[in-house]
């Protein structure tokens, strides 16, 4: 696994330009990491070349956290099928 860490001290950006702007709140989700350490300098870079919209899809933070995410929302939903299953009884 990635860590964010080691990605923090070899950061580059490589956020990219989209052609429309993101209108619905799950459509952020899709596109943005906002609680990013990084998150401030890409929307003012964006700001500064003057882009409607951009996406940190291409970055290796953005996938690092969607991959981290993945997998605490994998153990999440094991623990609380184990839960269910324990309390009813099963165990």
């Amino acid at each position: 696994m990635i860590s964010i860490k080691k990605l923090k001290m070899s950061f580059r950006i490589t956020m990219t330009e989209l052609e429309r702007p993101i209108i619905s709140l799950s459509s952020v989700a899709e596109h943005r990491h906002l609680d990013c350490f990084r998150y401030d300098k890409c929307l003012d870079r964006a700001i500064k070349k003057n882009w409607k919209s951009f996406s940190c899809s291409r970055c290796p933070v953005f996938k690092a956290y969607l991959k981290e995410k993945k997998e605490l929302e994998e153990e999440l939903k094991y623990s609380i099928r184990g839960a269910i299953y324990y309390e009813e009884g099963y165990a």
